[in-house]
């Protein structure tokens, strides 16, 4: 057998609360930080990120921006990839007592 992919998840997408912002900005390394807070900014080259890093102080603030988002599955599905192409194809849906497991065609 092969490596297993996530094919599709389905489900509701929600906003996490201002505690779990702080707690996942917090929990970073100050490098991480601060490279959070220009991400996708042009620079002239490698060394203008490097040169932020070294000239900023630890703990920065967490930026407005910084927002997480979490998804609810009610459904996900599986593929376990398999050299004969006889591939497993697994759908799991959320049930009242847990989830459900259904072996589909490949």
């Amino acid at each position: 057998m092969g490596a297993a992919a996530a094919t599709g998840v389905e489900g509701r997408v929600e906003r996490v609360s201002e505690e779990e912002n702080e707690t996942d900005w917090s929990g970073r390394e100050g490098k991480r930080q601060i490279a959070a807070f220009r991400r996708g900014a042009p620079v002239a080259d490698r060394d203008e990120p490097e040169k932020l890093v070294r000239e900023t102080l630890d703990d920065p603030p967490r930026p407005p921006f910084w927002v997480g988002y979490r998804v609810v599955p009610d459904a996900i599905e599986v593929r376990v990839a398999d050299e004969e192409f006889v591939h497993d194809r697994i759908r799991y849906e959320r049930a009242a007592d847990g989830w459900q497991r259904t072996q589909l065609q490949p």
